[in-house]
């Protein structure tokens, strides 16, 4: 596994990165080394996502695009 992309600030079509999230992987006793971030989608809902989730682009919005 390489160095950690800090992916805080960056945008995407739907929702901008806010932050690493430290926590989520505690609440949802995730065990490994994968960071997850907080991001907030355009409709003002915030979620959190896998990082390579999110460099790869398999993530297009909180799920609200879904809908669509």
């Amino acid at each position: 596994m390489g160095a950690l992309i800090d992916l805080t600030g960056k945008k995407f079509p739907h929702y901008i990165v806010i932050e690493r999230d430290y926590e989520y992987p505690k609440i949802k006793h995730i065990k490994g080394k994968s960071a997850y971030w907080k991001c907030l989608c355009e409709c003002g809902n915030y979620f959190t996502a896998l990082s390579s989730d999110l460099r790869n682009e398999k993530i297009i919005s909180c799920g609200c695009q879904h809908k669509k």
